[in-house]
């Protein structure tokens, strides 16, 4: 059985010899390209061993110099029979895409990036795409005939994997002919979820019953409040409906964009509702739910303490986390997620726009 470097070796001679016979050029000068070659190569041995050093960092550093022209490059592991080599490469290309300045480019990678997610080659792929900011119009028409087989497969067959990504990209790519099967979906595994939450929430509530009393037997008050929580989770939370409805909502249908806001807003427990849906919510990416998070912007009440190594947030800062998921040219960052003068500015900001420039 031949190896995992001979079989590589093998795939950069033949891709090699096709580049050359069909004149394919290169961005870089043929030095460079040489070097562009043997640092790669060795970047993808170290992953092959777990690890990965100096050369991976010198190839970030090459893919932010050459931009797109690397794709070429890296389309040559994209197969590999090692899962880590291809995750690195498939990674790598996603970065390209992150740092490309035009639709065509973003396009072209996308297209990779979708044919590798359906063939199976690496299932972070699905992950990339949700969360690098891709937009609708990074999906060819190509990608999203591709994404519209996957969604028949995810919504038809309960075995198959990345179903909830599947379905939340589909509001990505706006798979608009889908609209039908996404709320057929949506509404019979709504009534069997309700059933079952029915079912859970009794069983709890019999269970704190037979608890004893924690006045006279405090070591039981962290298990009785453990069960109260989960009486507050409700039947949609972390669901495949939550996501179909919200997939639904992001190609603008308005019933389902109200829909989601209400869940959101019912949720009976409050700092669950803005420490965690509020960024899910932002996947919606609809001008109704823009001002729905405004509201909590403006607040300024502060988060339970969760432990040491926890960070309290506020409201305001949770809503601005989200809001700069959604919005082009919103000031909030990353690194001053806990900085209350950067939260005013925020929200100076807000106020100063007379509309709002979603990214869609």
């Amino acid at each position: 059985m031949e190896s995992c470097k001979t079989v590589v070796g093998k795939a950069l001679f033949a891709s090699c010899a096709w580049l050359l016979v069909s004149g394919v050029g290169f961005a870089a000068e043929g030095h460079d390209e040489q070097q562009i070659r043997r640092i790669l190569s060795t970047c993808m041995d170290q992953a092959r061993e777990h690890h990965t050093g100096r050369e991976c960092d010198q190839f970030d550093r090459m893919c932010k110099e050459y931009g797109v022209a690397m794709l070429t490059y890296l389309e040559e592991y994209v197969a590999d029979p090692c899962s880590r080599v291809r995750w690195r490469a498939y990674a790598l290309m996603t970065n390209l895409a992150r740092d490309a300045d035009s639709i065509p480019e973003r396009r072209r990678i996308c297209d990779k990036l979708v044919k590798g997610l359906t063939l199976g080659r690496c299932t972070h792929i699905a992950t990339w795409l949700l969360k690098f900011n891709f937009t609708t119009g990074d999906f060819s028409q190509e990608s999203r005939a591709l994404l519209t087989e996957e969604l028949s497969e995810v919504l038809s067959d309960e075995k198959v994997a990345l179903r909830e990504e599947i379905i939340l990209l589909s509001g990505v790519a706006e798979l608009k002919s889908e609209l039908p099967s996404l709320k057929q979906f949506s509404d019979t595994k709504e009534v069997i979820l309700k059933e079952r939450h029915q079912k859970q929430v009794q069983e709890w509530r019999e269970v704190i019953e037979r608890l004893p009393d924690t006045n006279n037997m405090p070591a039981f008050l962290p298990r009785r409040k453990r069960f109260e929580k989960q009486l507050r989770k409700q039947y949609w939370q972390s669901s495949l409906v939550w996501d179909a409805l919200r997939a639904r909502a992001r190609m603008g249908v308005k019933e389902d964009i109200a829909r989601c806001i209400e869940l959101v807003e019912s949720h009976p427990d409050e700092d669950y509702r803005v420490a965690w849906l509020l960024k899910e919510l932002s996947y919606v990416r609809q001008p109704e739910v823009v001002d729905y998070l405004y509201t909590y912007l403006k607040s300024d009440k502060l988060e339970p303490y969760g432990g040491r190594d926890v960070i309290q947030l506020t409201y305001g800062q949770r809503a601005a986390i989200a809001l700069g998921q959604m919005l082009r040219g919103f000031p909030w960052k990353k690194d001053y997620a806990a900085n209350q003068e950067m939260i005013e500015r925020c929200r100076e900001w807000m106020a100063e726009q007379k509309q709002w420039d979603i990214i869609r």
